[in-house]
């Protein structure tokens, strides 16, 4: 829209975003604020696709130079031998939370192949197919990814970025039984679905559908 007023809130989420980062363990964003105990993928993943879109829509290099340091951070203390993402590492003791969820590998995917299509640094394309072919492996198994609808559809927007540079039907078309399962499998009599109801389960559900109507 070039509508300013929207630039001037992104900067802002920005500075408070960045008001989360320190040097412990190395780098990276905490998870809460006022809480020092721990920094997650699930903050730093957003952070980095935050970064990348303002450098898109202001040049500016500084926001490039943030994505890159929150990718080298969350890439070298929070991914795991498979190319997933642990879900945080605990301060003071550096202990790794090895869980594995589909949204912190979600954002890291995309966040490679963001970088790509910014940098045309062609590792940064190798590393987005790695990941989304392990991610394939470990989450979806019997037509459907895990539980969490809002969880799976952030790993939809990886895949749906990296499919823009690297058409791979097979990410898409397993989304496509996954929403189908969904609405055959776990669906009440009112169309809702979810086995929670929740709010966040319907619009994470439409949010699916949507991505997934821009695909034949």
């Amino acid at each position: 829209t070039r509508n300013k007023d929207y630039i001037r809130l992104a900067r802002e989420i920005y500075d408070f975003m960045l008001s989360g980062y320190d040097t412990a363990a190395g780098g990276g964003l905490y998870w809460k604020e006022f809480d020092h105990t721990t920094k997650n993928t699930c903050s730093n993943g957003p952070g980095i696709l935050l970064a990348l879109h303002l450098y898109n829509a202001t040049i500016n290099k500084a926001y490039l130079d943030t994505a890159l340091l929150l990718y080298n951070w969350t890439k070298q203390t929070l991914q795991a031998p498979d190319k997933l993402y642990w879900d945080n590492i605990k301060l003071p003791s550096l202990t790794i939370d090895e869980r594995k969820y589909t949204y912190n590998t979600g954002t890291m995917l995309q966040s490679a192949v963001l970088l790509y299509s910014i940098t045309n640094n062609k590792s940064y394309l190798e590393e987005a197919k790695a990941v989304a072919e392990s991610s394939y492996r470990f989450f979806f198994k019997d037509n459907k990814f895990p539980s969490n609808y809002w969880f799976n559809a952030v790993l939809l927007r990886g895949y749906a970025e990296l499919y823009k540079v690297y058409p791979d039907e097979k990410y898409i078309d397993a989304f496509k039984e996954y929403v189908s399962y969904i609405w055959k499998k776990e669906r009440d009599k009112n169309n809702i679905v979810g086995k929670d109801k929740s709010l966040i389960d319907q619009a994470a559900y439409v949010e699916m559908l949507t991505r997934l109507n821009g695909f034949k």
